[in-house]
């Protein structure tokens, strides 16, 4: 069938479709699901949409942020999530290759921006791993960092002026002279930053300050929860904002991770990387590193998933809590190696 030659009537009816099968919605596992078909036929006439439909022997759905009826409006274009088809051969080795091969040209990775290793401040061991953000301990890690070829140093929840955890706020170095006295060291020692921020309070403006502070920062997003739709458009907005302020000289690394709703797999990768399993020495108990799981899951990812778009974590087997874990009983050079085909 011709779809070119499918006559299209008018505009959408924003309050028939509120109404109808093209906006009914439903939740499954914790993600929306669309029909991609009918989402197709929005604004079509009725032969239009009669034509499309019989031309499938059956519905085919693709899973993301789709639009809840009361998420539709009449005065601007919402995006939703695109459903794409892609051909292979070569059975599944085939599809895999296909798979990335589209996945690097819709999320492109930029080695200047996105591949470095980074070291984060937080302490897994200890539960107030603010602790590790005070400036003396920062003057004294950005040579010790340098030494073992670390390229950024995150500094983690601790450095901001206002707040803790979920609620910080006012993202504005607490430090006695700003950031010029721990820029200058880092400056020495060839080491570029990266700051933590919570998703919801950080504003841009706050961003792009410290950003010309310190020329370059991979900001490591933290206690998101998209609730609706006005949530996801606030974050991209913010992030879409600030990137554009800063070519080359930013990026958000983002964690899909917890049961708060966030942006999956496949959502925002254009920003940076995803930040992949977050796992600890000891606390909390059901994040304590177990090697084989570990390396299991970077095995079954990194299948369907560009490597280079996924920060993983190298931790010291040694730490781990023998009563939880097996990792004191595994070399350095086997937990370093498990990460070194991604961003670590």
């Amino acid at each position: 069938m011709n779809l070119v030659n499918v006559r299209v009537t008018g505009k959408p009816n924003v309050e028939l479709v509120r109404r109808t099968f093209a906006a009914k919605m439903h939740k499954e596992n914790g993600g929306w699901q669309q029909n991609s078909i009918e989402a197709a036929c929005l604004g079509l006439s009725e032969d239009a949409k009669r034509m499309i439909v019989e031309s499938f022997p059956k519905w085919d759905t693709g899973s993301g942020w789709g639009l809840g009826a009361e998420e539709i409006v009449a005065d601007r274009f919402r995006e939703c999530w695109a459903t794409w088809t892609i051909l292979w051969d070569g059975g599944n080795d085939g599809m895999q290759l296909a798979l990335k091969k589209f996945d690097r040209t819709r999320y492109p990775v930029f080695p200047e921006r996105d591949m470095f290793i980074l070291s984060n401040t937080w302490g897994p061991a200890n539960p107030d791993g603010a602790r590790f953000t005070e400036e003396d301990y920062l003057m004294k890690e950005i040579p010790a960092l340098a030494d073992v070829g670390v390229e950024v140093m995150q500094i983690d929840d601790g450095w901001q002026k206002g707040g803790r955890f979920g609620d910080a706020r006012d993202f504005e170095p607490r430090y006695k002279d700003g950031w010029e006295t721990i820029k200058a060291q880092a400056d020495k020692f060839n080491l570029r930053f990266g700051l933590w921020v919570t998703a919801k309070y950080c504003t841009a403006e706050e961003m792009k300050k410290n950003i010309d502070a310190l020329g370059f920062i991979s900001w490591k997003v933290d206690f998101d929860q998209l609730h609706d739709r006005r949530d996801y458009e606030d974050r991209i907005r913010k992030y879409r904002d600030v990137m554009k302020y800063a070519p080359m000289k930013t990026q958000f690394t983002l964690c899909p991770e917890y049961d708060d709703p966030r942006y999956g797999w496949y959502y925002c990768k254009e920003y940076g990387s995803i930040y992949f399993q977050n796992i600890q020495e000891s606390l909390p108990a059901h994040l304590t590193m177990v090697p084989y799981q570990v390396l299991r899951q970077h095995w079954l990812m990194a299948k369907y998933f560009n490597s280079n778009k996924l920060q993983v974590l190298l931790q010291n087997p040694k730490r781990s809590n023998a009563e939880r874990s097996d990792a004191p009983q595994y070399s350095h050079s086997y937990t370093f190696a498990m990460g070194m085909p991604f961003v670590p």
